[in-house]
């Protein structure tokens, strides 16, 4: 099969996962800034990883606005936050796809890690009130002082899927 990992990283951890990701099933990884959507065309396969980042899906509106070109292939989402909590990661996949949508491009999310000291101001702000409004304790420590979840295993169930897809 003739795949791609095509990412949207801004402070590296979803690079970082589409890296090994492209190791670990042996297809390459670009960057979304260097891909022109043509170039796509040949490929039957594309894995989209993009970060979740405060209730946002980076790459969402370039996957809607162009689902008529990549409708008919093999598709997959990952997407990279800092939350733990799956009923939020859920709605928020949701808010951005239809069923029809997440049925053929399944989602898999993975942790990723926050430097307080390496974001933006305007980030750091937003990182700050995400926090405030954070009930769960160990979320709210996350957003406050950092974290890092990244971890190879992490893709453990994508790559399992991906194989599936692609020995069909």
């Amino acid at each position: 099969m003739n795949g791609i990992v095509v990412y949207y990283s801004k402070y590296g951890a979803t690079r970082t996962y589409a890296e090994w990701l492209s190791q670990e099933i042996g297809i390459p990884a670009v960057e979304y800034k260097t891909v022109k959507l043509d170039g796509l065309d040949p490929y039957n396969f594309i894995v989209f990883g993009s970060p979740l980042y405060l209730g946002r899906i980076v790459l969402a509106k370039t996957i809607k606005k162009h689902w008529h070109r990549f409708k008919s292939k093999r598709l997959v989402l990952f997407t990279v936050g800092s939350t733990r909590d799956p009923i939020q990661i859920d709605a928020v996949v949701k808010r951005y796809f239809t069923p029809a949508q997440l049925n053929a491009m399944p989602h898999f999310y993975m942790l990723g890690r926050s430097e307080i000291g390496r974001l933006n101001p305007l980030d750091g702000f937003l990182t700050k009130t995400a926090a405030a409004f954070t009930k769960d304790p160990e979320e709210k420590r996350m957003l406050k002082e950092g974290f890092d979840g990244m971890r190879r295993e992490n893709l453990s169930r994508l790559v399992g899927h991906i194989k599936t897809l692609t020995a069909k």
